[in-house]
């Protein structure tokens, strides 16, 4: 019997244009099995020269990329349209991270009767502006997020990392499964649209119908919400912060016994959840009062005890040695080319047989002869010329 591929074995896609997003789309698919073609500029993807830097080698570029081939060729030199439409020909699944404005400006069509075709436009809205780093910070905004990030009494907090990004990829790299099984089902392919703004919209819960219906409008409100508690992140004397949950009834049963203060659970003031979030701000300035008077190991230690749901707020020294996430397989090692052995998060859901294949972010052109001259036949000549030329 032979060896059994991953899920999306035997799927070929292609990303083109200089969207993280995109990019981003690519490793994901990648990650369950797909072969997906990373079209880079001959200079290379901009993200390659973002730092941090290990001796020249991007680690964004090593985090957002891996499991992806790598080609080069340049759409509007010579002509690289016809090759790159060559290639585009051979997809099932097309991620479009340049727009479709910039792809017909260079001859190139998509075939959405026939393939899986994922648009990632950027989200700037100046005509002829690139996709960029910048397209999740604009979604966030754009969407509606950085609403209801950050302090009430302060401007509104950036998310740390690039997380629109990876969210815009991964609804995208859901939808694109969706669209094959179609595909393999009917023979017709798929276009859709995955926007930043959109996936944003799609993760603020009940703000939209909460503000059609009964014109509620949702507000920042720092690490504290104000329609349950006590909830939220506190300070512990050694500096650490801890998470607490004990808005239920039972939750708040269990986290007075923590603190010795089971007075508190006939404070008229506290005496339901409706009670509780009216008088929010008290209660979780007499919870953050306990925790301040402690160090966080012993707050996780005597909210254990009573079965208190709490975690420590972990540094990044601290996560990438966590034994829990270590004995999960939440954290993998791989070998960079460019950037040697690097920590990284592994697949999310992951099995053991599809994490031990994964590859890791690759050089660039590296695919260049296997994809160019072995498979779509071009003379070794004619590539060295097209190279020198700059089309490839």
């Amino acid at each position: 019997m032979g060896e059994v591929r991953p899920g999306l074995g035997g799927i070929r896609g292609v990303v083109v244009g200089e969207s993280l997003a995109a990019t981003i789309w690519g490793s994901l698919m990648a990650e369950y099995g797909a072969e997906i073609i990373k079209v880079e500029p001959p200079g290379g993807d901009p993200l390659r020269r973002l730092g941090p830097l290990v001796d020249g080698a991007s680690l964004r570029w090593s985090s957002s990329a891996r499991g992806l081939r790598s080609v080069t060729c340049d759409p509007l030199v010579g002509d690289g349209a016809a090759l790159l439409q060559q290639l585009l020909d051979t997809a099932a699944v097309i991620c479009d991270g340049a727009g479709p404005t910039d792809l017909a400006a260079a001859g190139l069509h998509l075939d959405a009767r026939r393939s899986v075709v994922v648009r990632v436009p950027a989200m700037s809205e100046a005509p002829g502006l690139p996709g960029s780093l910048g397209d999740g910070l604009i979604g966030a905004a754009h969407g509606g997020l950085l609403h209801v990030t950050g302090h009430p009494d302060g401007p509104p907090t950036r998310l740390g990392g690039e997380v629109v990004d990876l969210l815009t990829a991964a609804y995208a790299a859901e939808a694109s499964v969706a669209g094959l099984l179609r595909r393999h089902r009917t023979g017709h392919g798929l276009e859709l649209d995955a926007s930043h703004s959109g996936a944003v919209l799609r993760i603020l819960e009940w703000t939209i119908a909460a503000f059609d219906v009964k014109g509620t409008v949702r507000r920042r409100e720092g690490n504290f919400p104000t329609a349950v508690a006590p909830i939220g992140l506190y300070a512990a004397s050694d500096g650490g912060l801890v998470g607490i949950v004990g808005a239920s009834d039972a939750n708040f049963r269990r986290l007075t016994d923590a603190m010795q203060r089971a007075e508190l659970r006939t404070d008229e003031r506290f005496a339901s959840g409706a009670l509780r979030a009216e008088h929010s701000a008290d209660i979780n300035k007499i919870v953050g009062e306990w925790v301040a008077s402690l160090p966080s190991h012993e707050v996780v230690e005597r909210c254990h005890d009573h079965g208190v749901i709490v975690a420590v707020v972990q540094r990044i020294s601290d996560v990438i040695v966590d034994p829990h996430l270590l004995a999960r397989g939440d954290l993998i090692e791989l070998v960079d080319a460019a950037a040697g052995r690097v920590v990284q998060p592994a697949p999310q859901p992951h099995s053991p047989h599809h994490t031990r294949d994964l590859q890791p972010a690759p050089g660039l052109g590296t695919s260049n002869d296997a994809i160019w001259i072995q498979e779509l036949g071009l003379d070794p000549k004619e590539y060295q010329r097209r190279r020198h030329a700059g089309v490839l």
